[in-house]
């Protein structure tokens, strides 16, 4: 296997960037790529300080696990202190849910479905896949813009702006196809796991809405967009979901709401104080 990697600085954030050539690459390399960037992640986006909220999104994230077949990575799942939006997996099991999108959640089987279609960019190996493609990984992209992001990429330019490129293709996170089968398999991973996988298209749909209201525009159509059209792709995931059948489980915790209480919404006063 031949790998080279560079350093790169997104919005004050400096990230390991690898290029990979090979034709097949063992998944230790995946835990390599990802335990770099993780402590990236977490001492420059920072986590969020609420140890009952992580333990139930660590719990929510074993229970999808434990329903995976002879997975590969031991997965790790963290809040980010992030206002925006969003979700997103490193290579190796590295999965990373904001606090922004929390806000954004009704019930567990949302928070379910969200973190199964990141579980499976990361069994599927789709950013390696991308790597091996030379495609810059989306790590580079931080934040609103990162690998296996959920949003739609008008959300990630509203504070990505300053660091906009020509070429949406150029930052691609992942294809279509692979943005699909994270869809696909992440309900389907839901469904085995208790979870209603109609939640899926809810979620999308209520982020969407989200998007359009921060950017007083209608969500419009593009070939590059690195993620599907939202309406088309709430279409096609809730036809995958109603095709499956949902193994019933009570919940982890019954009152999802309660576990969102004292969650911080906008910009986190413990990190200093905001201008403009």
């Amino acid at each position: 296997m031949n790998m080279t990697h560079t350093l790169i600085k997104v919005s004050g954030i400096t990230l390991l960037a690898f290029s990979i050539s090979a034709c097949s690459v063992s998944p230790n390399y995946d835990k390599s790529v990802g335990e770099k960037n993780s402590l990236v992640i977490e001492q420059q986006m920072g986590l969020y300080n609420n140890e009952s909220l992580d333990q139930y999104v660590k719990q929510v994230g074993a229970r999808l696990v434990s329903n995976l077949e002879s997975p590969q990575f031991y997965f790790k799942f963290e809040v980010v202190d992030d206002p925006v939006p969003n979700a997103f997996a490193l290579p190796g099991g590295y999965i990373y849910i904001s606090r922004g999108l929390l806000n954004l959640m009704n019930n567990e089987d949302e928070l379910a479905c969200v973190l199964a279609h990141e579980i499976i960019h990361v069994t599927e190996r789709h950013s390696i896949q991308q790597m091996k493609r030379s495609i810059l990984p989306g790590i580079t992209q931080l934040p609103g813009n990162i690998v296996g992001s959920v949003i739609n990429e008008d959300l990630g330019n509203l504070i990505n702006t300053p660091f906009a490129f020509s070429s949406s293709l150029l930052m691609a996170n992942y294809s279509r196809s692979h943005e699909t089968e994270s869809d696909d398999l992440g309900v389907e991973l839901a469904a085995k796991s208790g979870y209603d996988p109609m939640a899926m298209g809810v979620i999308l749909t209520r982020l969407n809405n989200a998007v359009e209201f921060e950017t007083q525009k209608e969500t419009e159509k593009s070939y590059f967009d690195s993620h599907p059209y939202t309406p088309e792709r709430v279409s096609h995931v809730d036809q995958s979901a109603s095709r499956l059948s949902l193994i019933s489980k009570p919940s982890i915790h019954p009152d999802f709401l309660s576990q969102l209480n004292g969650l911080v919404v906008g910009n986190n006063p413990e990190n200093g104080t905001f201008n403009d």
